[in-house]
């Protein structure tokens, strides 16, 4: 049996690949083909990864509006040499393209974070989200109860490859600083008052709590000019080129999880990841890591700044303390969303 992956690799969705790589080395006794949404570099990087990918297909911004009339042009050329048995889209933007294919029922979209714009029409796709929250929203969209499977959840572990200090080093902060990673793009309403609320609160405290953001954050121009202003613009910093989220966990002493409504607000998988290493994580009690099992109320408690500003003093002061909690979540956590657990997951709801 062959199955087609679908997927537009992003810097908003980084640990798809990954799990993609778990899925085709798991699921045994079917073929797997892989078609990138995305330019020939795309296509290498995943090739890099030991994927079956057989092409890409460009223009995945779509502008033109052909590109589910080129996907499924490469689809019925690949069914003319055999029977393609099910399509698995990964992604949003992937589950979109896919959608509008003209395909027997069975296709299945595997879906983390969702993009703010219209709700787009899911056809006869079977979708396995991330979370209750993304769950409950496709419901309120109008999506078929029938076919919004329970959440499903993976972690791909992966090697740091950043050794201990080098990120302090490259950012110039002190053992002593307080590293901050923030998780987000900065897309929510609130995303740069939240910051410089937090910044600026924490050195009223003498804390010296540094922010260190994804190169692609939205806030960063209006967070740096609001802190400049107050002196302290030295606070904020970029994830140096290369250098993933997951990398700075030998450095960094936490992690603050963005909420509020913006677009894929909904993403649950990146931050699962860090907390799978052990670092301290915090989310607001809104966010959808609150519905993750056992782990989500440990994880996602925050009502506001204050309370991250609260928790990152007493990170502060007992550092080795806050590791150590963090180390019992990844515990848990490592239980529910394990490797061999979500290839299981996603073989029976592929059934």
């Amino acid at each position: 049996m062959l199955v087609l992956h679908v997927i537009a690799p992003s810097p908003t969705e980084p640990c798809l690949p990954g799990l993609l790589r778990l899925a085709t080395a798991g699921m045994a006794g079917q073929r797997h083909a892989i078609l990138v949404l995305g330019d020939q570099a795309a296509a290498d990087a995943l090739r890099r990864l030991g994927l079956p990918v057989i092409g890409s297909v460009g223009g995945c911004r779509d502008r033109s509006r052909t590109l589910s009339a080129r996907v499924g042009r490469v689809v019925a050329s690949m069914e003319r040499a055999g029977p393609v048995q099910r399509v698995l889209a990964w992604g949003w933007q992937a589950a979109a393209v896919t959608s509008q294919l003209r395909r027997p029922p069975g296709d299945i979209a595997f879906i983390d974070g969702i993009d703010r714009c219209p709700p787009m029409l899911l056809g006869q796709l079977r979708v396995l989200p991330t979370s209750w929250t993304l769950r409950d929203r496709l419901l309120a969209w109008g999506v078929d109860a029938d076919r919004v499977c329970e959440p499903l959840i993976g972690v791909e572990p992966a090697t740091s490859v950043q050794p201990p200090g080098d990120l302090r080093l490259a950012l110039g902060l002190r053992t002593s600083d307080l590293l901050v990673l923030v998780i987000g793009h900065g897309g929510a309403i609130d995303a740069a008052a939240s910051a410089v609320e937090f910044t600026t609160r924490m050195d009223a405290a003498g804390c010296r709590a540094h922010l260190v953001v994804l190169r692609q954050w939205r806030a960063w121009r209006e967070v740096r000019a609001a802190l400049r202003e107050q002196g302290i613009s030295r606070r904020l910093h970029v994830l140096p080129p290369g250098v993933r989220p997951v990398d700075a966990v030998t450095d960094a002493n936490l992690a603050w999880v963005e909420g509020g409504d913006s677009d894929r607000s909904l993403d649950v998988l990146g931050p699962l990841r860090l907390a799978w290493y052990g670092m301290p994580l915090m989310a607001m009690a809104s966010h959808p890591l609150s519905g993750v099992p056992t782990v989500g109320a440990r994880l996602a408690r925050a009502q506001g700044v204050n309370d991250v500003c609260r928790w990152c003093m007493e990170v502060a002061a007992d550092r080795e303390g806050a590791r150590a909690d963090a180390l019992a979540v990844a515990g848990r956590l490592q239980s529910i969303a394990a490797p061999s657990r979500f290839v299981e997951g996603l073989r029976l709801r592929c059934a």
